[in-house]
């Protein structure tokens, strides 16, 4: 990564690979008032994935970098979120959506390599 690289857009690329550690430990934490907290840092996660690609494109910020950054982070974010979910002690009811979800997803990709055969 070069000097150029660091601009807005991808700060807050960078920004959200950050949050991940903080959305685990509040996520993860067994008081009830925690879960509002891993939310609100989603929340700000899904937030600043909008924003840095509106700003890339309005400030004309893109960059290769960037590119291949931001869905990266989004991957890990989502990842961080349904491994979360899918291993929950404290969310039972999250489990069995994370596992529905994952199943959907892995159910289409198969779907559609058994269909191009």
């Amino acid at each position: 990564m070069c000097s150029s690289d660091l601009n807005l857009p991808n700060s807050l690329t960078l920004l959200r690979i950050a949050l991940i550690p903080a959305y685990v430990v509040f996520f993860w934490m067994p008081w009830h008032w925690t879960n509002l907290v891993a939310a609100g840092i989603f929340l700000l996660a899904a937030i600043t994935d909008w924003l840095d690609g509106y700003l890339a494109r309005k400030l004309n910020q893109t960059s290769q970098f960037g590119a291949f950054l931001d869905p990266v982070a989004d991957k890990l974010m989502v990842a961080a979120a349904l491994i979360g979910m899918g291993s929950s002690v404290f969310h039972p009811e999250a489990s069995r959506v994370a596992r529905m979800a994952a199943g959907g997803r892995y159910g289409r990709v198969l779907g559609g390599v058994l269909s191009a055969r």
